[in-house]
């Protein structure tokens, strides 16, 4: 069956009846008005599914399907399964867009017979604004290369918002559901390493919002289960060009390395602690390897794997904010902790 020239709007949905009202009159609002809109409603048990269903009556291009909760990557999939457009975006249900969001996805993708276009964002807590994703506002659009996209993906983030994708190089191509974390910098990096011939293109205008709510799943998950990604990439590292390898690497590692840090006084840290010494016993295997690493650098990043205290000893040596910053987090966290055992 061919797909219409529409875009299909994938929103995996649970419990957001707070924000989820605001997610779609963004969306209603658009300038480009050929769209449909999937609600994925994943098991809420909050009033998201009715919200869901409201909209639904009232606006003939959204449809919802309620589903047994089975997490982001489960109710992704299922929209990809039932999306009739030739294109594809994803927004999350906490998030908003601005009124051009589709239409200059759409002009740069049609205009560039591109496969993937993006756009930049900004991050928001409530109306403030605390990070830009540009340097200068500008409509001027650029073809990025394979380099480019690892690049951004590892300075700003892997996500599959901020994108519009044509449906072709997206057949066959579904989410990881056994992972909880990082399912969408997966999903990007498999796709654009397994299609050599991809073309992407980019816009820089903040276009998606990104709210940082504390109680959404990222701000809450516990942070050790977001080594799952890290077994991913080391299951599926036949996938990556080998030109680019190297980068996937290094973008592994340096999150490994923060999730180290984050975990360093919490009572998760003996989970990562024991993960940790298997992944850096594999990607040390890895490194060796790697022909985009220089030798100086690979005994940096050794040293960082092999011997964490000795690279913290070093860092603390080098900034002694670190001693600050790690003061704050114990207290932090036996604050933390002795709230939850009154």
């Amino acid at each position: 069956m061919m797909k219409s020239e529409l875009i299909s709007i994938i929103i995996p949905v649970y419990n957001v009846e707070d924000y989820l009202a605001r997610c779609l009159e963004s969306i209603l609002f658009q300038s480009f008005k050929d769209f449909e809109v999937l609600l994925i409603d994943d098991g809420s048990t909050d009033g998201s599914g009715k919200i869901c269903d409201a909209y639904a009556q009232n606006d003939t291009r959204i449809r919802v399907i309620h589903k047994v909760n089975g997490g982001v990557s489960s109710a992704r999939n299922v929209g990809l399964n039932n999306a009739n457009g030739q294109y594809i975006s994803f927004v999350d249900s906490d998030d908003f867009v601005h009124p051009c969001f589709l239409e200059f996805l759409y002009n740069s993708i049609k205009s560039s017979k591109a496969d993937i276009s993006i756009c930049d964002y900004e991050k928001r807590n409530d109306n403030t604004i605390i990070k830009h994703g540009i340097n200068e506002l500008t409509t001027e659009i650029r073809e990025i290369s394979h380099y480019d996209f690892s690049i951004y993906s590892i300075s700003n983030h892997s996500t599959v918002v901020t994108k519009l994708y044509r449906f072709d190089v997206l057949k066959n191509h579904f989410f990881d559901t056994s992972l909880n974390y990082g399912e969408d910098a997966v999903y990007n990096f498999s796709l654009v390493y397994s299609i050599k011939n991809l073309k992407m293109v980019k816009i820089n205008i903040p276009l998606y919002y990104y709210y940082i709510r504390e109680n959404s799943t990222v701000h809450t998950l516990p942070r050790a289960l977001s080594l799952q990604e890290f077994h991913w990439y080391l299951r599926h590292w036949n996938i990556f060009i080998k030109d680019y390898e190297h980068i996937v690497w290094e973008h592994s590692v340096k999150k490994m390395v923060q999730i180290k840090f984050e975990e360093y006084l919490t009572p998760n840290y003996d989970i990562v602690k024991s993960q940790w010494k298997d992944l850096s016993r594999q990607y040390i295997r890895i490194m060796w390897k790697l022909k985009g690493i220089s030798k100086t650098k690979k005994m940096q990043y050794y040293i960082t794997l092999k011997y964490f205290w000795l690279y913290r000893l070093l860092l603390i040596l080098n900034d002694h904010t670190i001693l600050d910053y790690e003061r704050k987090k114990r207290l932090s966290s036996n604050s933390k902790i002795n709230k939850e055992s009154i």
